[in-house]
């Protein structure tokens, strides 16, 4: 996975996958990681398992830097 200020993007074995912040309608911070919505029925899944804090405030410093809410 890779992380800009214009997308996040998920290289798998055989696919790419990119999204724009812009698709986002919002990110929610739930208890077990990051959930970045497409629309209210569709988003992807980010871990705490899988980030350092850190990573999880960039990622929400992103996510607003590009007007996209986090609650």
């Amino acid at each position: 996975m890779t992380i800009s200020r214009k997308q996040i993007l998920v290289e798998g074995v055989s696919a790419c996958y990119g999204q724009p912040w812009s698709s986002f309608v919002q990110v929610k911070r739930l208890p077990p990681g990051l959930a970045f919505y497409m629309s209210d029925n569709a988003f992807f899944f980010i871990p705490e398992t899988a980030m350092t804090d850190i990573d999880e405030k960039e990622l929400v410093r992103l996510a607003e830097a590009a007007g996209v809410p986090v609650i």
